[in-house]
């Protein structure tokens, strides 16, 4: 096998399939990335048996075959490359890479032990913009749960329905919702749950002009960006209700300026430890939210910042790196905020309209209503802790 293509095509390449590599097999041929050149392709296939990558790029190929390099010392070596054209050539027992004036040359990997790549027959099918697809996701992805205990918790719920796609994540304290609309046929609603680094090897990608072409079976997902494939297990299970959470108490709402609170927050936070809550003291009078935090071992740390406010004063304690995560994910100016004293989950949302021209009548009256700008995330209080 021997073809050249430009290091930026090479690199673009192994980057994305050495995510699928497998870590910890004990088979040597799943180290590596099987490459299979013919009529002007180049295909590259890397797979750890739950996630399979297959990512198709245009070469000048001198000698078709296929041959299986070790993915990790392969990317290593592309990256070290000058911006030029590298050609690489194999026979049965070794590979040379050659990039002007730099030659490689490494041991390959029997490419007849290589998994074949999943071809799976799917039930459901939609299609959605890049651009959408990449928003929704990290918006979302922070809140899956990290513990691989939790089983769905650690996986993004993807939901179609009625024209328009939801991304939902929750770790069981906090649940981020993402919505856009989109055009979908009458066949082309579906559910399923995806491990997080799955979706956001892909929304990694620069691929804005491009469509993600999602579909499903019963165990597998298959996601098709441009000339890339992926295709990984589906996590089993049923994702909680999380629509029940969406209608706020309407006890407290406020308006405040993002940037504004986030730094409010981070100031107050130098003095956290693991124990003690961010405590929010909402003063509907006077309009300003006083930021707090008092633990025995640090000391004490206050900060007052003007809000429009309405409802009832209220006192709700957080734990602060959950709410940076919330605040990091909208993308507007102003943060509407509803919370209450009780048990109930704090919403936050983006405010389109100013401080100045708000309205809090008639906000809140359903439940599409919250997500009318394409995010919302909710937070549990914690216990405030002196």
């Amino acid at each position: 096998m021997k073809f050249t293509l430009a290091k930026e095509e090479l690199t673009n390449a192994l980057s994305f399939a050495v995510s699928a590599i497998s870590t910890n097999s004990t088979l040597p041929v799943m180290s590596g990335v099987l490459i299979k050149a013919s009529d002007g392709k180049v295909v590259f296939e890397a797979t750890d048996l739950d996630s399979s990558c297959k990512i198709v790029t245009s070469a000048l190929v001198d000698e078709e075959g296929s041959s299986v390099l070790p993915g990790k010392m392969f990317f290593d070596i592309a990256k070290s490359l000058e911006d030029a054209s590298v050609t690489i050539a194999t026979d049965d027992s070794k590979a040379t890479i050659t990039c002007e004036q730099a030659v490689f040359a490494t041991s390959v990997l029997n490419a007849n032990e290589f998994p074949g790549f999943p071809h799976i027959q799917t039930s459901a099918r939609v299609e959605i913009p890049f651009s959408k697809f990449q928003s929704m996701v990290k918006k979302v992805v922070k809140s899956a749960s990290r513990d691989d205990s939790k089983g769905i918790f650690t996986g993004i719920f993807l939901e179609v329905s009625n024209g328009k796609v939801r991304a939902v994540a929750s770790d069981s304290f906090r649940v981020a919702i993402a919505e856009e609309i989109i055009e979908v046929g009458g066949d082309s609603e579906f559910e399923a749950i995806i491990p997080p680094h799955f979706l956001s090897g892909i929304t990694s990608l620069s691929a804005d002009d491009k469509t993600v072409c999602i579909a499903y079976n019963e165990n597998q997902v298959l996601i098709e960006v441009g000339d890339i494939t992926f295709i990984n297990r589906r996590l089993q299970g049923q994702f909680p209700d999380y629509k029940r959470l969406i209608s706020p108490s309407n006890e407290t709402t406020l308006v405040v300026d993002k940037q504004s609170l986030i730094k409010a927050v981070k100031r107050v936070s130098v003095l956290r430890d693991e124990n003690a809550a961010i405590v929010f003291d909402v003063n509907i009078e006077k309009e300003f939210l006083q930021l707090s935090i008092n633990n025995s071992s640090n000391g004490a740390a206050t900060e007052i910042i003007p809000v429009k406010a309405s409802g009832v004063d209220c006192t709700v304690g957080f734990d602060s790196g959950y709410l940076m995560d919330g605040l990091s994910s909208i993308g507007t100016n102003d943060v509407l905020i509803t919370l209450s004293a009780g048990k109930q989950p704090t919403h936050l949302s983006p405010c389109v309209e100013s401080r100045e021209n708000f309205s809090f009548e008639n906000v809140f009256e359903t439940a599409d209503n919250m997500l009318k700008n394409k995010f919302l995330y909710l937070v549990m209080p914690v216990v405030k802790t002196n």
